[in-house]
């Protein structure tokens, strides 16, 4: 029996997905299958209960079919991480190569925390699991002395999908807001308070805010999706704080904003400066409210430079961070794997 290659995507099938199977399958010369194994409902209680499980069970459906796969790459990490539970639960014999992409590790408090650092190294040193995909060269070193003798971090830079059918909307541009959006290790409140009772129009898109809405700022808790890149592409910049600079966060929101010809504020993170060239195709400061607002009005008052940073970035995105690229890198990394 010919077995086969499988990505597992947790994401509804989109034909940007088809730029990354086909960049893997240009480096490994070999056929690969989409898996769709959607469990990123966050809109409920019950939903986010349901995602959970969904977790454990999709996995689990890869583990009883097992010896049906040559390789597999998780694009959802706990997928991956799973699936080599089970594995090493079972004390199964390894049949087939696995990468574990966009693996991040938020350290948790208590008991709890205890527990879930001693099952993620318990995973990660099974010999089932090949590579760890993360998408900035610090979390290498940052992982292996969290995970001591854990040698099986790669860095990749990470690609998103080209967005489209987007429209202009030239009362929403004139408005000249900065947008901030995302969920994952955000500091809203440094932007918040740094921005409040200012000239500066703000619109927050994130439903792990609690803040309330000011005159120049709109919170925004429920806006995903087309809606999220409508507020993109009309804004007049990013910023983006971030609240521990040790975690990887922030890459997927910055890529968006490079596709779109968006300047980038970003505060100090050791897995941004793979990123941004600071006043090249962004702006990296402390996070201090006197180097935020010198940033902005840097770009509010300077067209020239605001020109050339929106041109740049869309040329780094072209240039390194398609689908179609980071399925060539992941591709490549494949083929090491002996």
């Amino acid at each position: 029996m010919t077995k086969k290659n499988i990505i597992l995507i947790d994401a509804p099938s989109s034909n940007e997905d088809l730029e990354f199977v086909h960049g893997i399958e240009e480096k490994t010369n070999t056929k690969w299958e989409v898996k769709y194994y959607v469990s990123n409902d966050r809109s409920s209680k019950i939903k986010e209960v349901f995602r959970y499980c969904k977790y454990f069970y999709y996995p689990l459906l890869i583990f009883i079919y097992k010896n049906k796969y040559d390789k597999i790459v998780a694009w959802q990490q706990f997928y991956g991480l799973l699936l080599a539970f089970y594995c090493k639960l079972f004390r199964v014999k390894k049949t087939f190569s696995l990468i574990v992409m966009t693996f991040i590790y938020k350290r948790k408090s208590g008991w709890l925390g205890k527990i879930y650092y001693l099952f993620i190294k318990f995973v990660l040193n099974s010999n089932y699991i090949d590579k760890i995909i993360v998408f900035s060269q610090n979390e290498v070193n940052y992982y292996f002395g969290l995970f001591p003798c854990i040698d099986k971090f790669v860095y990749v830079p990470l690609g998103i999908e080209k967005m489209t059918n987007l429209q202009i909307d030239n009362k929403l541009r004139q408005q000249k807001y900065i947008l901030s959006v995302g969920r994952s290790n955000r500091d809203y409140r440094f932007l918040y308070e740094t921005l409040k009772d200012t000239e500066f129009q703000v619109k927050i898109l994130s439903n792990s805010v609690n803040l309330l809405p000011t005159d120049n700022i709109k919170i925004h808790t429920n806006v995903f999706g087309q809606e999220m890149y409508h507020l993109l592409n009309n804004c007049f910049c990013v910023v983006i704080p971030l609240a521990d600079p040790e975690i990887s966060s922030g890459q997927l929101v910055l890529l968006q904003a490079m596709q779109l010809g968006k300047p980038c504020i970003v505060t100090e993170s050791k897995g941004i400066s793979d990123y941004i060239t600071n006043d090249y195709n962004g702006i990296i400061i402390k996070k201090e409210k006197e180097a935020l607002i010198k940033a902005l009005q840097k770009l509010f008052s300077n067209d020239n430079l605001y020109i050339i940073m929106s041109q740049n970035a869309i040329l780094e995105y072209e240039k390194k961070y398609s689908l179609k690229i980071l399925g060539n890198n992941i591709g490549n990394i494949i083929k090491s794997i002996p």
